[in-house]
């Protein structure tokens, strides 16, 4: 069955969704990069792997396929 939207229900969603945008970009200008660059450079180096760009990328793919969820999911108090 489909399900009317009246005005105040699509303009709630349109705030919702503004305010998940804003936040988001606010994250992401917070986060900083740098430090997650140089870490996975430093790490690369005591593991006795060459820093290159590709190994870096690497790197950071895997984290982010396997780890960082996980990661978040797990500090979620």
């Amino acid at each position: 069955m489909n399900k009317r939207h009246t005005f105040h229900d699509v303009l709630r969603d349109v705030t919702q969704e503004h305010i998940q945008t804003t936040i988001k970009h606010d994250l992401a200008a917070w986060i900083d990069t740098s430090v997650i660059a140089e870490y996975i450079l430093d790490e690369l180096e005591e593991q006795g792997v060459q820093p290159t760009l590709d190994n870096a990328k690497t790197i950071w793919l895997d984290v982010l396929a396997n780890e960082l969820c996980e990661a978040i999911r797990s500090s979620i108090v």
